[in-house]
């Protein structure tokens, strides 16, 4: 009985040794801090591409009519061309206008004579009262007579210069410099004033695009938008 007892009592304390190793392993490697791997954020631009179908337009484009009425004389230009503004491109019969300008000045002279006429006559007309020889309304007759003569001559004077300013309609020169398309007009055709379209010219260093975006992408763009032509 007691070689059995010792045998039993060695058993148990193997047993509790042992299982006091294995809580020794375990708490030790609780103990132990976990390896973490920690990395940077990388902060970098992203571009977002997507294709639209764009219309392109210039952004200055003029359709060249005529300002005055008549018959088409000459063509400056070749279809195509680069032209700069104030180049001659066409020539509408100035003759009329050549006449009217010379009648205009006609005119003005004529009424010249009148003013200085009229001037002289209310100069003595003063001279005449101051002296008591004619009535009061004598003196005012000569003045309304100046009065008329300095208006018919500002009337005179715009009518000169509404003729200088047709025969000058009937040269048209370029508005803006850019490329010239073809003439629509050949010469010896009538011009309607202001309706004729004669050729048209489109300035080509700066152009717009135009193309549709939906709500949803209008919504969700932020930042700078740029656009590349293809």
């Amino acid at each position: 009985m007691r070689i059995l007892n010792i045998t039993t009592l060695s058993a148990l304390a193997v047993l509790l040794i042992t299982a006091g190793c294995n809580d020794s392993s375990n708490n030790s490697s609780a103990n132990e801090e976990p390896e973490v791997i920690v990395k940077k954020p990388i902060k970098k631009d992203i571009v977002l591409w997507d294709d639209y179908t764009a219309r392109l337009q210039a952004v200055e484009s003029v359709k060249l009519r005529a300002r005055v009425g008549g018959y088409l004389e000459t063509v400056n230009f070749k279809e195509g061309d680069f032209v700069k503004k104030g180049d001659l491109l066409f020539v509408i019969d100035p003759r009329t206008y050549e006449a009217e300008l010379a009648s205009a000045k006609a005119k003005v002279a004529e009424v010249e004579a009148r003013v200085k006429l009229a001037k002289t006559n209310l100069d003595r007309a003063k001279e005449l009262y101051a002296a008591d020889v004619i009535a009061k309304e004598i003196l005012d007759t000569r003045d309304c007579e100046m009065l008329a003569a300095n208006a018919a001559l500002l009337s005179a004077k715009a009518n000169l210069r509404n003729a200088e300013l047709n025969l000058e309609f009937a040269h048209i020169r370029a508005p803006i410099s850019g490329r010239i398309s073809e003439r629509l007009v050949d010469i010896g055709n009538l011009i309607v004033a202001n309706s004729t379209i004669l050729t048209t010219i489109v300035k080509y260093d700066l152009i717009q695009a135009y193309f549709e975006l939906s709500e949803r992408e209008t919504s969700s763009t932020t930042g700078t938008a740029a656009f590349s032509i293809r």
